[in-house]
């Protein structure tokens, strides 16, 4: 069963790869900035005609593009698993139906679904290694959507024009250009719709749907054979409010960890005789839902249709699984829902202000993610040789970091700082040493 310890697990190796790429083009962008420190303006004329006409900016392209075919490739592998796990959950049911288990090896309906969704995922990788860029502004305000070679040409640009200035003020001048381009990050750009992405969560993003998508298609397609009637939906202990608000009859549906009947389908199954259980007495059709072993099941259609944001879409992390409603044992008894959900909302104080557990997590993840851009301001600032830049970097990496493990400290939310907040080359540098 896909939970969300497993999800990070193979994403892991995703991260890592993108991650990495995207430090090697910021090196790569410093790297120019620190040849032109010491030139005369005619000396850095000379040198931009030699870099726009060097091979780097297609080096670049070209790893990215073998980045890209191993994680299309690593991408199979991972939705055959995700498509032989939901095999497992499912089992329970075909048995309870007189019916054999399926074997992904001899099933060509999951394997022709997993076949689908990793098509359309691996074109998208294969369009995220033909659309990146970095997202800066002009000097009219007005946001960029540069790829990475007009990234390339725009910083060669701005140091020719800062030389230009005086070589006592160069690095000064270059200081907004490194910020933008460490705030950018390397990021998927959708020039259509003037939009972009930082690349590692668009590429997070594309697994993630590819990797809901197979699940959840594999599920209906399993209840579609064993004639399911009822759908369980996945359970995480710090659910979204608007996924766990525990208060159906006042129209805020708790969707969390909990079952829900397929009215339509249940009734179809009750007039032909394939339900035994239940039978059409026990459906109370104004309020949407079914009585089964003492139990109301609302109808998963009729809430879902009600929620601002369904199940299992916009970045939500829950699945969703086909169960028959008479044989099924939940994942989790209601009690232990609701004592998470207690859990989650009582929450904890962190500098006067009440968070629950969700908006904890969202508070270390929007720290974490500042961490990560500071550190790549700081490998930046490594390689343009601005020790200025280092020292301000440094000291805000330091003061993020603080407020981070005391958050964990007041909450007792895990400490994900290691993966969450790691950027690969990036060394911590004494902020003492660079005051000398």
């Amino acid at each position: 069963m896909i939970d969300e310890k497993l999800q990070e697990k193979l994403l892991s190796v995703f991260d890592k790869r993108f991650q990495d790429y995207n430090t090697k083009v910021l090196e790569e962008l410093g790297n120019v900035i620190k040849q032109f420190k010491d030139l005369t303006p005619s000396q850095a004329h000379k040198l931009a005609q030699q870099l726009k006409y060097n091979t780097t900016v297609k080096q670049l392209l070209n790893e990215l593009s073998k980045i890209s075919g191993l994680s299309v490739k690593d991408l199979k592998a991972i939705l055959e698993k995700v498509a032989k796990e939901n095999i497992g959950f499912a089992d329970v049911y075909y048995r309870s139906r007189g019916l054999e288990t399926p074997l992904y090896s001899e099933n060509k309906t999951l394997q022709r679904l997993v076949s689908s969704v990793y098509k359309v995922s691996g074109e998208e990788f294969k369009n995220i290694a033909k659309s990146t860029g970095f997202r800066l502004l002009g000097d009219n305000g007005e946001p960029l959507l540069l790829d990475i070679d007009e990234t390339y040409k725009y910083v060669i640009d701005k140091c020719v024009v800062a030389i230009s200035q005086g070589k006592e003020t160069y690095q000064q001048a270059m200081r907004s250009t490194l910020k933008q381009l460490s705030d950018s990050g390397v990021r998927r750009i959708d020039y259509a719709n003037n939009y972009s992405r930082r690349i590692d969560s668009s590429v997070r993003m594309n697994v993630l749907d590819a990797v809901r998508e197979v699940s959840n298609q594999s599920q209906m397609l399993f209840g579609e054979e064993f004639g399911y009637n009822a759908v369980e939906v996945s359970h995480h202990s710090n659910s979204a409010p608007d996924h766990s608000n525990n208060d159906i009859e006042n129209g805020k549906f708790d969707i969390d960890g909990h079952q829900f009947v397929k009215l339509n389908i249940l009734k179809e199954q009750i007039k032909n005789g394939m339900e035994k259980e239940i039978t059409l007495k026990d459906i109370d059709e104004v309020n949407h839902r079914v009585k089964c072993k003492g139990k109301w099941y609302y109808d998963f259609d009729y809430i879902n249709n009600n929620l601002n944001r369904p199940v299992s879409t916009m970045s939500c992390y829950h699945y969703i699984f086909s169960i028959v409603l008479s044989v099924s044992r939940p994942q989790f008894t209601d009690k232990q829902l609701e004592e998470d959900k207690k859990k989650n909302n009582d929450g904890f104080e962190f500098e006067g202000k009440h968070y629950t557990f969700y908006e904890g997590e969202q508070l270390l993840n929007r720290i974490a993610l500042e961490i990560r851009k500071n550190k790549d301001m700081q490998i930046m600032a490594k390689s343009s040789g601005d020790d200025d830049l280092i020292l301000s970097s440094q000291t805000k990496i330091t003061q993020l970091t603080t407020k981070y493990r005391q958050v964990v400290k007041v909450s007792g939310l895990p400490n994900k700082l290691a993966t969450k907040g790691w950027v690969p080359g990036y060394k911590r540098t004494s902020v003492k040493n660079l005051k000398k």
